[in-house]
C-alpha cells in the first residue's frame, strides 16, 4: 500500500495559493509567461517540481528546463510530456493509480469540486482546487 505524501499535497497546495497563475489543470507542466517563476502546471506538475527541487532551493525554471531535456520525445521543448510527467507525480505523492486519476484530472473530481472548478475565474480555480486537495488528503478520494 502507498503511503500518501501529505507533506509534498501541502507543499502544492501552497505554491498553488502564492500565485494562482501557476495553476492550469489542464496543463501538466510547462513554460509560461504568466508569472514570475515562468512555469504552469496542474496537481501532477507542481507535485514533481517539488519533490525534484527538495531542500536544494535550485530556481523552478532550472528543474523544469532540467524535466524538459531529459525526456525522451524530443518534439517538446516547453512542456513535460504527461506520459513522463504521471508516473513521477504518483511515486512523489504515493498515488495509486486510480488515485492519481481521481485527483490530477479535473473531469473526475467530485462535485461540488469539478463543477465550480469548470465554472470559476481563474483566481477561484486556485481556491477551488486547493480545497479538492484537502478534500483528497482526508478522504484519500
Amino acid at each position: 500500500m502507498n503511503k500518501l505524501n501529505v507533506k509534498l499535497l501541502k507543499a502544492v497546495k501552497k505554491a498553488i495559493l502564492e500565485e494562482p497563475k501557476r495553476l492550469d489543470m489542464n496543463c501538466g507542466l510547462a513554460k509560461s509567461n504568466l508569472n514570475i517563476c515562468g512555469t504552469i502546471g496542474c496537481i501532477a506538475g507542481w507535485a514533481v517540481i517539488l519533490d525534484k527541487r527538495g531542500k536544494s532551493r535550485k530556481p523552478i525554471k532550472e528543474i523544469l528546463e532540467s524535466l524538459i531535456n531529459n525526456q525522451n520525445f524530443v518534439a517538446c521543448r516547453d512542456w513535460v510530456t504527461w506520459d513522463n510527467l504521471k508516473p513521477m507525480a504518483e511515486k512523489a505523492l504515493g498515488l495509486t493509480r486510480i488515485q492519481a486519476k481521481m485527483l490530477f484530472f479535473d473531469a473526475n473530481w467530485p462535485e461540488p469540486f469539478k463543477r465550480e472548478y469548470w465554472e470559476s475565474p481563474s483566481v477561484k480555480s486556485a481556491e477551488i482546487t486547493v480545497k479538492r486537495i484537502d478534500y483528497f488528503i482526508k478522504t484519500r478520494k
